[in-house]
């Protein structure tokens, strides 16, 4: 089936004035630095290092296997939310059949060039329409807590997609902490369409190239 995309508005992105780049941290204010409740520093990121690899089948794209970590074992849990602390753990992922073999490649160089003594991967799943992609602007944690806020514009032209299909997507956010902790809560905020955004297209031809106007 030919990648179709609708004609559509122009997308726009919300600002995030003065944030762009910033990481703000400070100690946790729990009494006696209690690990039962995260024992961990709070903090906010703008603009995260973010790989946001799919499933175009529509399930989960990473899942907790206890067989082949290159993704032939599909037995494993998908993953819901989860941080990552060390390349062991993340070599113990499994990728499910819909992701493609460069979606499972760059994943792994993700988690590779992380600095695990100092960064944290947060992981969660999301669905979206197959034309469609998240924009994550920030990323905040606190004890067992860990919220991001995004916004969702159409993908670029020249990435293939289908019209009307709905896929999912791992969203791998990269905190600059080392984190020791079990997330218990979770929550996201965001927009659709975008407020502000880098395409200048408005029409899309089937082959997924920008129409001449």
């Amino acid at each position: 089936m030919s990648p179709t995309r609708r004609r559509f508005l122009q997308l726009t992105v919300p600002a995030a004035v003065g944030l762009s780049g910033c990481a703000r941290s400070e100690p946790s204010s729990h009494p006696n630095g209690d690990d039962s409740a995260g024992g961990q520093s709070r903090g906010t990121v703008s603009d995260p290092d973010v790989h946001k690899p799919r499933n175009r089948e529509g399930g989960p794209v990473l899942l907790e296997s206890d067989g082949d970590a290159d993704g032939v074992d599909q037995s494993g849990t998908g993953i819901r939310r989860q941080l990552v602390t060390s390349r062991d753990q993340a070599a113990g992922f499994a990728f499910a059949d819909g992701v493609t073999q460069a979606d499972v490649e760059s994943t792994r160089a993700f988690f590779d060039e992380t600095a695990f003594d100092e960064e944290t991967i947060y992981v969660t799943h999301a669905g979206i329409e197959s034309c469609t992609q998240y924009r994550i602007h920030a990323i905040s944690w606190g004890p067992n807590q860990v919220d991001y806020e995004y916004c969702r514009e159409l993908r670029p032209p020249e990435d293939d997609c289908i019209a009307d299909a709905r896929e999912q997507v791992a969203l791998c956010i990269r905190i600059p902490e080392a984190l020791e902790m079990t997330v218990r809560g979770a929550g996201s905020s965001g927009r659709s369409p975008c407020r502000e955004t880098d395409t200048e297209y408005e029409t899309i031809d089937p082959d997924g190239s920008e129409a001449d106007e």
